[in-house]
């Protein structure tokens, strides 16, 4: 139960006050602060069993949002009209418009008075219009709960139904484990009550119904289960007697016992003979003995109101009995009259009838008139609404397939694009690694004929030498050769020292030979070692340019000297001799140090025609103070002498 001020659906619904309790739910007169007007909430409790899935919500609450909005399309003054619907902390609302008055329950409590007949055939007449309005939705829509509880009688004396449930295959309380629990227990046909019933109970009832009925009893829930309903409602609210169930009865009747409910005629007098047959057949046990529809009920009803009334008139109407005289003549024409009065009453009777059948026929072919233009407006809109279902299914196959071959076409040129840039990718590495290649093979080739003309060279170069060599070596053999040492060697040293002087450090490369009395073979044995260094430094360098295209390292330049002798006095008929040895390629100078390093090589190994071992002294690094030279005359320039003049000279 929600309590005073309580709000429902984010705030918008307070609770103002509760109308009625039930276990099936409440309802709850509330105020809509949104659109600032007092409005009804309608408390429905769906029931599940002691454990509800979330599946078994969610079904429920998908129902029940299909029931509201066909709610919402009812609009007619016997029904309340549907505003909104919600459902919240596991229950679901129906917002109502406010009835200002109170249910018929009213009649039900302790000590109330019953009310007159005549209003409950005025209910009646307009609870009958409302479900006939219902009834005639497409598909019908089933109230399935209608009892006192759900029927306001406002303050100008008009009846609303509320409205819960509107389909015909729901039932309120489905799934309860006792169907007496349900407030509307005893209002309810026993095709409503049939899924809570046991099915041992299911099968006896069924045994005592031919095929025919059972059929009846098994189809879903029709108008004729509400016209059950609103029969029982208005017996309990006259009467003040609560009807047998269905159930009850239902159990009579297999045992072979009279119906337990009374005729309403039998608990009320003053009910007339027509309408209480009437109730009577609308709360048939059988569906099939029941009124077909609402209209049919309707109109059964007012014939019998009409005739209870003409009776009604007829003995008000009826003059009081004269005490005729003894004449028998006087006797006789009292009687004939008095006939003579019944037969005219009852003509008129007759002729009311007549035009009340006549009436009823035009009634009925108008409403058969209406019924054919309904179904075969039905028919039309099922074929227009069957022809829309397969266009649109139709239009959704053509759109899907239309994206299937969308997206099937995507995915092909997608893939096309990706072998194009591959085969353009493999192309371009293909046209790349060839033009390397061809660029690999062109410098191949420019450094193979480099190579060639290098070696070519070289060895043109090595022959040349050779043969100087070898015509050196001829004449040198015919000849002594003797190799002093002369003043020009020494002034050419002293320069030597001068110019690195100017540089911080001197490189000396001082020559050393021992002469040796008679034949000497030293010049041989040295020109040989230059032709033997030549061809050495030529494939040397033939082979590291083939293999790591790098240049050749500089040999350090060796210069064999003699120790540094003083000067001698050389006569001047003796020729000047310096011979000059050449090892290898020069040496950049060495960079000017601080330190004074020196070294001195002696080789023991005899040289060829010499009795002494030469001594090989190496550059030394000579640290000197740098200091500006001193001023020399200019002395005039020599010419250096070469091992070809001293051959020539020899």
């Amino acid at each position: 139960m929600l309590g005073t001020s309580q709000t429902l659906k984010q705030g918008r619904y307070q609770i103002l006050s509760s109308f009625s309790q039930h276990a099936s739910g409440a309802l709850y007169e509330a105020l809509d602060t949104v659109d600032n007007r007092p409005v009804m909430l309608r408390e429905s409790v769906g029931k599940f069993g002691k454990v509800a899935t979330p599946g078994q919500i969610e079904a429920f609450n998908a129902a029940f949002a299909g029931e509201a909005k066909v709610l919402a399309d009812i609009k007619h003054d016997a029904v309340v009209t549907v505003h909104d619907h919600f459902s919240e902390i596991g229950r679901q609302y129906l917002v109502l418009e406010p009835v200002a008055g109170r249910s018929l329950a009213k009649y039900l409590e302790e000590g109330a008075e019953p009310p007159a007949v005549n209003d409950v055939l005025s209910w009646a007449e307009q609870l009958l219009s409302g479900l006939e309005y219902i009834h005639r939705f497409s598909p019908p829509i089933i109230h399935c709960d209608i009892r006192p509880e759900n029927l306001t009688l406002t303050s100008d004396l008009k009846l609303k139904l509320l409205t819960t449930r509107v389909s015909s295959e729901t039932r309120p309380n489905a799934g309860a484990k006792d169907p007496t629990e349900d407030p509307a227990f005893c209002y309810k046909p026993l095709e409503l009550l049939w899924p809570d019933l046991g099915q041992v109970t299911q099968r006896l009832i069924l045994n005592s119904y031919d095929e025919t009925a059972a059929d009846v009893l098994l189809s879903p829930v029709d108008a004729r289960s509400d016209l059950y309903s609103a029969a029982a409602a208005l017996y309990h609210v006259l009467t003040g007697v609560a009807p047998w169930d269905a159930l009850e009865r239902a159990s009579a009747v297999l045992d072979s016992k009279p119906d337990p409910l009374k005729r309403l005629a039998d608990l009320v007098p003053n009910v007339p003979t027509e309408v209480s047959d009437a109730f009577m057949k609308a709360m048939s046990l059988r569906r099939e003995d029941r009124f077909d529809s609402a209209v049919i009920m309707r109109q059964v009803l007012r014939t019998a109101v009409v005739r209870a009334q003409e009776r009604a008139t007829v003995a008000a109407n009826k003059p009081a009995m004269s005490i005729p005289s003894g004449n028998p003549l006087d006797i006789e024409r009292t009687k004939f009259e008095d006939r003579e009065r019944e037969i005219k009453a009852e003509q008129e009777r007759l002729d009311e009838e007549q035009k009340r059948i006549a009436a009823r026929r035009l009634e009925l072919e108008a409403e058969h008139q209406r019924q054919t233009a309904e179904l075969e407006r039905l028919k039309l809109e099922a074929a227009k609404e069957q022809q829309r279902i397969q266009a649109e299914r139709q239009e959704r196959e053509a759109e899907a397939e239309r994206q299937r071959v969308a997206a099937r076409l995507a995915e092909l040129e997608a893939k096309r694009e990706e072998e194009r840039a591959e085969a353009e990718r493999l192309e371009r590495e293909a046209d790349a690694e060839r033009h390397r290649a061809e660029e690999k093979l062109q410098e191949l080739k420019l450094k193979q004929e480099q190579h060639r003309a290098e070696q070519k060279r070289i060895e043109l170069e090595a022959q040349k030498e050779i043969e100087l060599a070898e015509e050196r070596i001829k004449r040198l053999s015919l000849h002594d050769v003797k190799i002093e040492q002369i003043s020009e060697q020494d002034l050419e040293i002293e320069q030597m020292f001068e110019q690195e002087q100017m540089f911080g450090q001197e490189e000396v490369f001082i020559p050393q030979f021992q002469e040796q009395p008679g034949f000497n073979w030293r010049m041989p044995a040295i020109i040989g070692g230059i032709a033997v260094a030549i061809a050495a430094s030529a494939g040397g360098w033939l082979y590291f340019s083939e293999t790591a295209n790098a240049p050749a390292e500089q040999a350090q330049q060796i210069v064999v000297p003699a120790a540094p002798q003083p000067q001698q006095q050389v006569p001047e008929t003796a020729p000047e001799q310096v011979q000059e040895v050449p090892v290898a390629a020069e040496q950049p100078q060495t960079p000017v140090t601080d330190h004074v390093a020196s070294e001195t090589v002696t080789t023991d190994e005899p040289q060829p025609g010499a009795d002494k071992p030469i001594r090989l002294q190496t550059a030394a690094v000579i640290e000197r103070p740098k200091k500006p030279a001193p001023e020399k005359p200019a002395a005039p320039a020599k010419k250096k002498v070469t091992v070809d003049d001293l051959i020539n000279d020899n």
